[in-house]
């Protein structure tokens, strides 16, 4: 339909990704565009049903992922066959790009709804980039990069949302990796002074990448947009990678500026006021790059898991994970985690938040603090809900941390080892 010279109405409230699909779907320019916002009542309602929607989308998206990544996962470490090896590889890869997708979706969806709150750390930003080349090493390694650190400080600690910047400094690795063939990316920290009460720390991202054209310098923020665009896309992803790193920045006031030279390669600099507390200390020291995380089973192999997750395929992977430290005892809903907990002493819980039918996850650790040989047993939530607000509300309501579904091996291994050890 041409709707030149139409009047076209418009419901307000679809924010960055309503604006996009109207762009789409209405490329042309119409004579007027009428927008309209629903009543509060509309819009408070609207905003629950979408707040429910994106809880159920979370959990069955990541359900079946987490069973699709873990378990070819274990069929990689675990097979001797190099064709098997591959094809467990190939399919780990390709439910983890499923999974980010699907992970910045959700982000966008927070940011727009403020679900963001403020949590700021004390951080170490030299341990905090250390531990960036490592999450990022197999990524680069996959690619024949070599990714690496420079420190042009021998300490810089800021007061920050160490989640936030994690996400933004990750938008533009994961960004710089993506776009580089050859050559490294590096992760450079150093500090911005302007005057006594301008202090600044700056990250850089310098790759050897393809370079940015000076032209196109300003879509590569734009939500949903990429260098390579149309029909003939070079690279994957949705074009959110550094919308989102732009939009969160201004959560913690920071700054993002770019430099590039195409066919040479890019830096993104992001800057950041540093704030510190009374606590904090800038003091100069020898700093050593953290090693890997350990992820060996402990010493021990007599520890007692309690499992409770309804997810019969999550079982089996938490049970091949988990089998060499000790005896795993298994609860398929609340009522039998907590009549199983008041008799038997234990060393550490992975329990479900959503259990199906009967109490959720928080009520079931609620109930079985409430034993005494149970008040400090170390509790991990396992989640397929990663809102920002959902993860802080289990903190809150006691567990120790929590991991999001579909869980990296890695990752729950060593934050196992971590609370077994406190």
């Amino acid at each position: 339909m041409n709707i030149q010279n139409k009047t076209v109405l418009v419901l307000g409230g679809w924010g960055l990704v309503g604006n996009a699909v109207i762009r789409k779907i209405v490329p042309e320019k119409p004579k007027k565009i009428i927008v309209t916002s629903l009543r509060k009542e509309e819009a408070e309602e609207a905003a629950k049903v979408r707040t429910h929607l994106l809880a159920n989308l979370s959990h069955e998206f990541r359900t079946p992922l987490g069973s699709i990544i873990g378990y070819s996962s274990i069929l990689k470490s675990d097979t001797e066959d190099d064709e098997i090896k591959s094809i467990a590889t190939q399919i780990e890869l390709s439910g983890r790009r499923l999974m980010k997708t699907f992970n910045e979706l959700i982000t966008l969806t927070e940011l727009e709804t403020d679900e963001f709150a403020i949590n700021n750390v004390d951080l170490d930003l030299i341990l905090f980039c250390s531990q960036l080349k490592i999450l990022y090493e197999t990524i680069a390694y996959a690619k024949g990069l070599e990714i690496r650190t420079i420190f042009l400080v021998d300490e810089l600690i800021i007061n920050i949302d160490e989640n936030i910047l994690t996400k933004i400094v990750g938008y533009i690795i994961d960004n710089a990796i993506k776009f580089t063939e050859k050559g490294e990316v590096i992760i450079q920290l150093e500090k911005l002074i302007k005057n006594e009460n301008e202090k600044f720390a700056v990250i850089k991202i310098i790759d050897t990448g393809k370079g940015i054209k000076n032209e196109e310098l300003e879509i590569i923020f734009k939500e949903f947009r990429q260098v390579s665009e149309g029909i003939r896309r070079d690279f994957e992803g949705l074009g959110l990678g550094l919308t989102l790193a732009s939009r969160l920045s201004k959560l913690i006031d920071a700054e993002i500026k770019v430099e590039s030279e195409f066919q040479k390669g890019s830096t993104f600099s992001i800057i950041i006021p540093i704030k510190v507390t009374d606590e904090s200390i800038e003091k100069v020291h020898d700093h050593e790059v953290l090693p890997e995380p350990n992820i060996n089973q402990p010493t021990e192999q007599n520890y007692n898991f309690l499992v409770v997750e309804d997810n019969p395929l999550n079982v089996d992977i938490l049970q091949r994970l988990f089998s060499k430290y000790g005896k795993i005892y298994v609860a398929r809903d609340g009522k039998n985690a907590i009549k199983f907990a008041e008799t038997n002493n234990l060393d550490i819980m992975l329990i479900d938040i959503n259990l199906g039918y009967g109490i959720d996850g928080i009520e079931v650790l609620n109930k079985i603090r409430e034993f005494e040989h149970h008040k400090n047993t170390p509790a991990i939530a396992l989640t397929a809900y990663s809102s920002e607000m959902s993860k802080r509300e289990f903190i809150q309501k006691g567990f120790n941390d929590f991991v999001a579904k579909p869980f990296e091996k890695k990752q729950l291994i060593a934050l196992v080892n971590q609370l077994l050890k406190k």
